[in-house]
């Protein structure tokens, strides 16, 4: 059982999302602590739900706080970007830890990186 935002044991994971910043055609999204097969499908949808919001060119995806990433996040990371290229706009993750970027290099996704 994972923490909830309330801090007592539940089923729902807290999701990652620390902050959201927009500005022009561009939306930051800041994650931290731990992304997997947990706190994927949250992830998803909140991902989902956010950029569903408005037209945005491009998303950066802030990794600096993310601890641990495993092939899950990384499926969540793909679809988005692929919903995001069918609209034009473009996803990239920036701020990855070096076994952060060493997954992603390793599942194919490393074209995702980008150092702003």
């Amino acid at each position: 059982m994972s923490p909830s935002a309330s801090g007592a044991a539940d089923s729902d994971p807290v999701t990652p999302v620390i902050a959201l910043t927009a500005g022009g055609n561009e939306l930051t999204i800041r994650l931290g602590g731990e992304l997997d097969g947990t706190t994927a499908p949250a992830l998803a949808a909140q991902l989902g739900s956010v950029i569903s919001v408005g037209p945005v060119q491009r998303v950066v995806v802030d990794l600096s706080d993310v601890e641990f990433c495993d092939a899950a996040t990384v499926r969540v990371f793909v679809v988005l970007a692929a919903a995001l290229d069918g609209r034009g706009a473009a996803l990239r993750l920036h701020g990855a830890r070096p076994h952060i970027e060493w997954l992603l290099r390793q599942l194919g996704a490393a074209d995702l990186l980008s150092d702003r």
